[in-house]
């Protein structure tokens, strides 16, 4: 079985380079398109998207989200990700399912405003780096639509290691297999944060693997840079993109590894080398 993948550009960001890669400098900026992905399984005619991007008012996200923004200088969509979606047929009641790769805000925005029916799907240990979210904890980074029982709103899954059926796919030990028919796999993708995913979806031009912020640029797949890391001016210490540096090097890897010798196609968030043609504006 095969699926549809449509990319949306979903708002721009810029940062230093040196954020990104090392070496790299820190005066110099570096673009990143925002990508989230439409993806239509027609034998259930469930249509999912693939993270969010950035939603059209900043205001909607948390405080603490709020202050890390400007170091990353976020342009937000002209339009609202239900009515690009709409100017392009997929009505928003329709959307069965919502899976955010992670629980950064330039990934996820509050849904179930836009898209009332469908179920959001979230990785593993997602809800403990969350907590349960803004409003209910002030300095929480997450939606407490999604993250808090008592505000949910609309349906949530979290994923379980413990619990789920997951299966082996390539060098990745913990795939789950979204459609049960091998269309689309979400890969426990450890590394750049608690809960991080990445997918593998069939096509009928080849597999592709939708990568997330697994990596942000691809000379980190690549290997011709590293990691890049800066000291944060308000605590001192050196910091990178990724919350745990060697496993974020680990899934790269992985995903290299999948590029290069299983003849995936890379479509990272945030990188705007590769080309895909099936693309929705």
């Amino acid at each position: 079985m095969t699926v549809e993948v449509h990319r949306i550009l979903a708002g721009r960001l810029s940062c230093a380079e040196n954020f990104i890669v090392s070496p790299g400098r820190e005066d110099r900026q570096i673009e990143l398109p925002d990508y989230c992905f439409l993806v239509k399984h027609a034998r259930s005619g469930r249509i999912v998207l693939w993270d969010t991007g950035l939603a059209t008012h900043l205001e909607v996200y948390p405080p603490v989200c709020q202050k890390t923004m400007p170091a990353f200088h976020p342009e937000p969509p002209a339009e609202s990700l239900d009515q690009v979606l709409g100017r392009n047929g997929v009505e928003a009641d329709t959307v069965t399912d919502v899976v955010f790769s992670h629980s950064h805000w330039d990934h996820m925005q509050p849904i179930h405003g836009m898209f009332p029916k469908a179920t959001a799907w979230l990785g593993p240990g997602t809800l403990q780096r969350t907590g349960k979210g803004y409003p209910t904890e002030p300095e929480s980074s997450g939606f407490s639509e999604l993250s808090d029982p008592e505000k949910r709103i609309g349906k949530v899954r979290e994923l379980s290691l413990e619990s789920d059926r997951w299966v082996k796919y390539e060098s990745f030990d913990h795939a789950f297999d979204f459609f049960e028919d091998g269309s689309l796999l979400l890969c426990n993708a450890p590394g750049h944060c608690a809960g991080n995913l990445c997918a593998i979806a069939t096509t009928a031009g080849g597999k592709v693997v939708l990568g997330g912020d697994c990596a942000h640029h691809l000379d980190l797949i690549d290997g011709t840079k590293e990691i890049g890391r800066w000291k944060r001016e308000d605590t001192g210490k050196v910091v990178s993109m990724h919350e745990d540096d060697a496993a974020a090097s680990s899934t790269m890897s992985k995903l290299r590894d999948l590029r290069d010798n299983h003849g995936h196609k890379l479509l990272l968030a945030h990188d705007g080398s590769a080309e895909w043609p099936h693309s929705i504006s």
